[in-house]
């Protein structure tokens, strides 16, 4: 099997299981609701914490999946105050790419360090998924950092009632940190997630994609 055919295996395993999760939705709590998103948790059988963020916007789902998609790691690296460095180490034929992630050290927590294979696709005639898991192959770990395991970010762009000018982005995200991280650096974690995802819905909708 090549290295691609392993990226796309994980791919389709962690799009199965991010699906499922989303499914299950007697188990998600919800945790805070505004005028820009609902945040809802839950708690994995593995013991982890998942999030997951639903947000409506003016603009059409496939230009805002592709925004998305093509700018990722331009606005993670402007809008995430957690994120201090991405690289993008190939792009594939099929547009599907793989990177390295390289986060800020939150004393007394080590910053992370991950492999990440993302990519797009089509779902059906209205609905595009962008899914982001960690890299099954092997890579070196730079001194001074940790590997997390990015089980899965799954981000959907569904048309709200069927209107296809306002779109539901509703993102699913499950993440093993490793290592001991203290309760108050988790919910620190969480917070900033929800606020940088805040700033991408505003920076959607600065794109008058229609």
């Amino acid at each position: 099997m090549s290295d691609y055919e392993k990226l796309q295996e994980k791919a389709a395993t962690a799009f199965e299981e991010a699906t499922k999760l989303i499914n299950d939705r007697s188990s998600w709590q919800e945790a805070s609701s505004d005028e820009n998103a609902t945040v809802s948790k839950i708690t994995t059988e593995g013991g982890i914490n998942a999030l997951k963020i639903d947000c409506f916007f003016n603009g059409q789902c496939e230009a805002s999946a592709n925004y998305t998609y093509n700018h990722w790691e331009e606005m993670e690296l402007a809008l995430d105050d957690m994120m201090a460095e991405m690289i993008i180490l190939e792009t594939f034929e099929d547009g599907s790419k793989l990177r390295i992630e390289r986060t800020k050290p939150m004393v007394p927590v080590f910053p992370r360090e991950a492999y990440i294979y993302t990519c797009k696709q089509q779902l059906d005639e209205n609905t595009y998924a962008v899914l982001t898991t960690s890299s099954p192959l092997e890579h070196p770990l730079a001194e001074g950092f940790v590997r997390p395991e990015v089980l899965f970010t799954l981000q959907l762009f569904q048309p709200v009632g069927g209107d296809q000018t306002k779109t539901n982005l509703t993102v699913v995200e499950l993440v093993d940190p490793k290592g001991n991280i203290p309760t108050m650096i988790i919910n620190h974690v969480i917070i900033e997630r929800v606020a940088f995802y805040t700033k991408v819905v505003e920076r959607l909708k600065s794109q008058n994609l229609n």
